[in-house]
C-alpha cells in the first residue's frame, strides 16, 4: 500500500474519533463514493485502452527512388486528397461527428486522448469491430442512429 493511502486512512480514522455519529456516517458515504468514482474511472480507462489495443500500428514504407519527379508530386497530391476524404467520410458517417469530436477534445476527461484515438479510428462513437455498436460512453447520441456508410 502506498504511504499516502496509509496516511489518508490514518487521518480519516483519527478524525472519525472526534465526530458525531451522523458526521461519521456521512463522511464514510463520501469516502465510499470517492472510491467508487476512482474505481469507475480506472475501469473505463482500462476498457478504452483494451478497445484501442485491438489495433496494431503499422509503419508503411516504400522505396520512392525509382519514381520520377512528376510521380512524386502525384503521390503527394493523392496523400492530400486522402486527408480531405477522411474529413468527408467523417461527416458522411454521421453529420454531427465533427461537433462531437470537438466536444470531446475540449472536455476535461481524464482519458480524453484514448477516447479521441478510438473516435478517430472508428470515425465516430461506434465500435466498427463490434458490428457498429454505439459506445454511449464516448458520445451520447440516440441509440437508433447508425453510421451512414456509403453504398457501393
Amino acid at each position: 500500500m502506498k504511504p499516502t493511502l496509509v496516511s489518508l486512512a490514518l487521518v480519516a480514522a483519527l478524525s472519525a474519533c472526534t465526530q458525531p455519529a451522523d458526521q461519521k456516517i456521512e463522511q464514510k458515504q463520501v469516502e465510499v463514493k470517492a472510491i467508487e468514482a476512482a474505481d469507475s474511472l480506472v475501469t473505463q480507462t482500462n476498457q478504452y485502452q483494451a478497445m484501442l489495443d485491438k489495433f496494431m500500428p503499422v509503419d508503411m514504407t516504400t522505396d520512392l527512388s525509382n519514381l520520377s519527379e512528376i510521380d512524386r508530386k502525384v503521390l503527394q497530391k493523392l496523400i492530400e486528397v486522402a486527408d480531405i476524404l477522411d474529413d468527408v467520410y467523417l461527416r458522411q458517417t454521421y453529420e454531427n461527428n465533427a461537433l462531437i469530436r470537438a466536444e470531446i477534445e475540449n472536455s476535461s476527461l481524464e482519458n480524453k486522448a484514448t477516447i479521441l484515438s478510438l473516435y478517430d479510428l472508428h470515425y465516430g462513437p461506434w465500435d466498427t469491430l463490434e458490428g457498429d455498436k454505439l459506445n454511449s460512453k464516448i458520445a451520447s447520441i440516440p441509440t437508433d442512429i447508425k453510421p451512414n456508410y456509403p453504398q457501393i
